[in-house]
C-alpha cells in the first residue's frame, strides 16, 4: 500500500468519523430542544395554575372577610372584670 492510498484510506475513515460526529451532535440538539420546550410548556401549566388559585384565594378571602378597619371598629366585648369591678363600689 503507497502513502497516497493510505492517505486517501484515512481521510475517507476520518471524513466518516466526523461526519458520523456531527449527526450524532444534530440528534443531540433535536433532542435537547424537546426536552426544553416541554420544560416551558409544563412551567407555563404551573403558573398558568398558580395565578387561578391565587386569584380564587383572593375572591374567597374578599367575600368571606370583612375589611380590617371594620373589624376595628367592633366593640370590644364586656368580661367579667367589669362585673368585678362594679361589685366592688
Amino acid at each position: 500500500m503507497s502513502s497516497d492510498d493510505l492517505n486517501k484510506s484515512l481521510a475517507e475513515s476520518t471524513r466518516a468519523l466526523a461526519k458520523a460526529f456531527i449527526v450524532w451532535g444534530l440528534e443531540s440538539m433535536d433532542r435537547v430542544q424537546e426536552f426544553s420546550h416541554q420544560a416551558q410548556e409544563y412551567m407555563q401549566e404551573l403558573v398558568t395554575e398558580a395565578k387561578k388559585e391565587q386569584t380564587a384565594g383572593k375572591t374567597n378571602k374578599s367575600s368571606d372577610e370583612e375589611p380590617h378597619y371594620k373589624q376595628a371598629e367592633a366593640p370590644a366585648e364586656t368580661g367579667s372584670s367589669e362585673q368585678g369591678a362594679g361589685s366592688r363600689l
